[in-house]
């Protein structure tokens, strides 16, 4: 996916799936930004198929997804998710099922892990429509040459035992970013 440029917020999507192969677009770096007007370019990272997920109290992490933020302003990130309540629900490959899906018992967590390639403490929350802030008020990148910061998320899924596999289909959620200037 293209990066973006503009004052306005920038928003894309991350479709987490189970055993569903992943639609990969490539990461371009952004450009650098001019001083003046407002600048905001943002690479998001690549669809992610998950695979297989096992049962237990200590989830699977997905490998961390990386985006690149560049800004001549003040910039935030913020994460947030198709399904109310964040659970990956059962999905067909083109829509997800209406008459009595199958719903993971868990929500989808997500964390901070890594801006710059310094990594952060895990702190994962559990993903929802509403947003979660996961950065506010950050500097500028752009302090004399621009630069990108490099912002890495990760994602953990629980599985309980009494979560039914998903058959011929497979579990599917759409995580959404946002990341504008001034929050």
């Amino acid at each position: 996916m293209p990066p973006r440029r503009s004052g306005a917020p920038v928003a894309s999507a991350l479709v987490l799936a189970v055993a569903l192969v992943a639609m990969l677009w490539p990461a371009e770096a952004p450009a650098a930004c001019a001083a003046t007007p407002a600048c905001l370019e943002v690479s998001f990272p690549p669809d992610l198929a998950w695979g297989q997920l096992d049962p237990g109290p200590g989830g699977n992490d997905a490998p961390e997804q990386m985006l690149a933020v560049t800004s001549n302003e003040s910039w935030g990130l913020r994460v947030a998710s198709d399904l109310a309540d964040g659970r990956m629900t059962e999905w067909t490959g083109g829509a997800y099922v209406v008459a009595s899906p199958k719903i993971l018992s868990q929500p989808l967590r997500w964390s901070l892990s890594s801006i710059d390639a310094v990594p952060q403490g895990p702190s994962f929350q559990p993903l929802s429509s509403d947003p979660g802030a996961v950065l506010s008020g950050q500097a500028s990148t752009c302090p004399g040459a621009c630069a990108a910061a490099q912002i890495g998320l990760q994602y953990r899924q629980i599985i309980s035992f009494a979560d039914e596999p998903a058959g011929a289909n497979d579990y599917r959620i759409q995580v959404m970013y946002d990341a504008a200037q001034g929050f």
